[in-house]
């Protein structure tokens, strides 16, 4: 019986120190600096959209916030929103994927007249 009770204890233990290490990580170096240009840099990469970002936070808890968003086409804002939220699939990071279990947008607009459309069919 006090076999167990040790083993539970270091396991309790050993989750405990991960969460402060990851904690004190999170706070010296924080990511939602690089997480908010690698999102931008992305997108314009991508769709040559331009996302502007006005805050992110992260967090291993509730994922990934993404405050007073817009995406433009030239100078034409074609989305805005007030949040995003990001559920992580943290189980999909084991196959080095990043999926979401939720997305939640409050208070999007879209304008459907400034989005360009490709056409990449050969006919």
């Amino acid at each position: 019986m006090n076999f167990f009770r040790n083993i539970i204890f270091i396991i309790f233990f050993s989750f405990i120190s991960i969460f402060i290490v990851t904690s004190i990580i999170f706070y010296l170096f924080p990511i939602n600096i690089y997480l908010k240009d690698s999102l931008e840099n992305y997108v314009k990469d991508k769709s040559n959209y331009n996302l502007e970002i006005n805050d992110l936070q992260f967090s291993l808890t509730n994922g990934i916030l993404l405050n007073d968003i817009s995406i433009a086409n030239n100078d034409d804002i074609v989305f805005n929103s007030d949040n995003i939220i990001l559920s992580i699939n943290y189980y999909s990071l084991i196959y080095k994927k990043l999926n979401f279990k939720n997305i939640y947008v409050s208070n999007a607009n879209i304008d459907l007249d400034n989005f360009s459309v490709n056409n990449n069919s050969n006919n």
